[in-house]
C-alpha cells in the first residue's frame, strides 16, 4: 500500500503523489488491472480510474485486453507503462568493461552499447569520452530523450554530485565523474557503489524481491557487497 499524503496537503500535491505512486508499481511490478491497483495503493476505483485516464491521455500508460485470459466473461483491461514515456541512461563501469543502456519505465531496455576495458583505455577521462561519444548515437537511434543517467562504480563515491573518492580496481582517486557527465550531457547524474546498486536491484527485481533483510556480495574483480536492512 502506498504511504498517504501528509493532512492538508492541496489536491494538485495529492494527484501528483498518486501518479507516482502507480507508476512506480507498473514500473517495478509491470501490467496490472485497475482493480489490482486499488488494492495494492489503497485507493478507491474511481481514483485509480481518474488517474489512469490521466496518465493515458499523457501517453504514459496504454490499456489491452490481456493476451491470456481465464473464466467466461469480458477480462479485465491491463494497465502497461509506455517504455518511451520516460527513459533514463544507466551505465555501469566494471574493471574490463562498460556498458550503457537506455531504459524505459517497466524496465525495458530500448537500447545498449558496451565495450572493453584495458590498461589504455580505463582511464577516466577515456571512458567518460567514450561514453558521451556513443551517448548521441544511442538516442538518436531510439528517437527518445533520457530524462536523467545512472552510473554504477566499483568504487567509493560521494552521492550528492557523483565524485569517486577510489576505485582501486580502476586506479582512479579523486575522479568528478559525476559533474563531468552532468555538464557535457545536460542532464542530472546519479552515482553509486556497483555492490549497492546490485543489492537494490535484487530487492526490487531479482532473488531478494519483497525481502525485509538482504545481503548482497559481489565478487566480480575484488569483493563488495550491499546490505539492506528491514526493507
Amino acid at each position: 500500500m502506498t504511504s498517504t499524503p501528509t493532512a492538508g496537503a492541496r489536491p494538485d500535491d495529492v494527484r501528483r503523489h498518486n501518479r507516482a505512486a502507480l507508476l512506480r508499481r507498473l514500473h517495478v511490478d509491470g501490467p496490472s488491472t485497475r482493480a489490482s491497483l486499488a488494492t495494492t495503493l489503497g485507493l478507491n476505483r474511481s481514483t485509480i480510474k481518474a488517474l489512469v485516464d490521466g496518465l493515458a491521455e499523457d501517453g504514459v500508460v496504454e490499456e489491452r485486453v490481456p493476451v491470456q485470459r481465464s473464466g467466461a466473461g469480458r477480462p479485465s483491461l491491463l494497465v502497461l507503462p509506455q517504455p518511451q514515456a520516460a527513459v533514463v541512461l544507466a551505465i555501469d563501469i566494471r574493471v574490463d568493461r562498460a556498458a550503457m543502456a537506455l531504459v524505459g519505465i517497466g524496465g525495458q531496455i530500448l537500447g545498449r552499447d558496451s565495450w572493453r576495458l584495458r590498461a589504455g583505455n580505463r582511464e577516466p577521462v577515456e571512458v567518460f569520452t567514450r561514453i558521451v561519444d556513443y551517448f548521441a548515437p544511442l538516442v538518436a537511434e531510439q528517437h527518445v530523450a533520457p530524462v536523467a543517467i545512472g552510473l554504477s562504480v566499483p568504487g567509493v563515491v560521494r552521492h550528492t554530485d557523483g565524485f569517486v573518492h577510489e576505485a582501486p580496481n580502476l586506479h582512479w582517486t579523486d575522479v568528478p565523474f559525476g559533474g563531468w557527465l552532468s555538464h557535457s550531457l545536460k542532464l542530472p547524474v546519479h552515482v553509486g557503489n556497483d555492490a549497492e546498486l546490485g543489492a537494490l536491484a535484487e530487492h526490487l527485481r531479482g532473488a531478494a524481491r519483497n525481502a525485509e533483510d538482504v545481503v548482497y556480495i559481489s565478487a566480480d574483480v575484488g569483493v563488495g557487497g550491499g546490505v539492506i536492512s528491514n526493507g
